[in-house]
């Protein structure tokens, strides 16, 4: 992280340079770099490239926002992508194993963890089960 946020425009630069990278706008890659990149990226919009933006409210667009996030992050932090998948895998499992009228409180939930691990780096998001 300290090396992308010494120039954190550099860093932009080349990462969009690489030819590597998802397209994202400058605001969510300064997000990314300075760790701040999943509590921020989605609150109550997907980042898809191609959709508009919508609000999260169901599976399908959640896990949407979610591959557009991680796989930006991954391309900044590529050791980070087992957490990544681990935490989806996990939300996944919370959406096929509840009824779709309680998915907004699984929405919620991610929500609320990604707030926390936000604000505490001594947190991944694979430590749901702390």
């Amino acid at each position: 992280i300290e090396n992308y946020t010494a120039d954190i425009d550099y860093s932009i630069e080349h990462l969009e340079s690489s030819g590597a990278n998802p397209y994202l706008p400058r605001k969510q890659w300064k997000a990314i770099l300075r760790d701040h990149a999943l509590s921020d990226m989605f609150e109550g919009t997907t980042i898809a490239k191609t959709a508009p933006s919508k609000p999260v409210m169901d599976q399908t667009n959640w896990r949407r926002a979610w591959r557009a996030a991680s796989e930006a992050i991954i391309c900044a932090f590529p050791h980070r992508r087992g957490e990544l998948d681990r935490y989806e895998n996990h939300i996944q499992r919370l959406f096929e194993s509840h009824i779709e009228s309680t998915h907004s409180n699984i929405i919620r939930y991610d929500r609320a963890v990604r707030t926390i691990i936000g604000n505490r780096k001594d947190l991944l998001y694979d430590d749901y089960d702390r």
